[in-house]
């Protein structure tokens, strides 16, 4: 999911959770936006993910929860 010079991410570090959580965002098909996310800790790091405003726009539509957790 990551195009840069290392792809891999440590999911026990918050930066590597951060990073894995917004490749998948941005790039990730649906199948493995399904397979890799977990809802609550998608809600829990999404402030800090810096996505581009549409993807905030698109995911925040269709996930009220996200807008929520932007918002606190």
């Amino acid at each position: 999911m990551h195009w840069g010079p290392d792809p891999t991410a440590d999911l026990d570090t918050r930066s590597g959770l951060h990073k894995a959580y917004r490749n998948l965002v941005r790039e990730g098909t649906t199948d493995l936006q399904e397979a890799m996310l977990n809802a609550a800790r998608l809600v829990e790091v999404w402030p800090d993910l810096a996505l581009p405003p549409r993807c905030l726009a698109l995911w925040e539509s269709r996930f009220p929860e996200l807008r929520r957790a932007a918002s606190t």
